[in-house]
């Protein structure tokens, strides 16, 4: 995912540099569309990486989670082990 929005971003500044080699526009309305051109990148970069943070947030939940429900069963596991050696000594004794 993060390549395919490294190329967009390097696309967008590549066309945004080849657009004012080739402008036919005034100094000042070349300005305003680079700044134009910037915004759009940079809410491009921002939205990526609030994705990326919220990815971030989920996949940290779903281990979190994971590590419970294991933490669960290695107790529950471990209880019964303990159970069944109990029943075993006094099975024996």
């Amino acid at each position: 995912m993060a390549k395919g929005n490294s190329g967009f971003i390097f696309g967008l500044g590549l066309g945004a540099a080849l657009g004012v080699l080739f402008a036919p526009n005034s100094g000042k309305k070349t300005r305003e569309e680079l700044a134009n051109n910037l915004n759009g990148m940079l809410n491009s970069v921002k939205e990526n990486f609030d994705g990326a943070v919220d990815q971030g947030s989920q996949l940290a939940q779903t281990a979190k989670k994971t590590v419970e429900r294991t933490k669960d069963h290695v107790a529950g596991a471990y209880d019964a082990g303990q159970q069944a050696y109990r029943d075993a000594k006094k099975a024996t004794t």
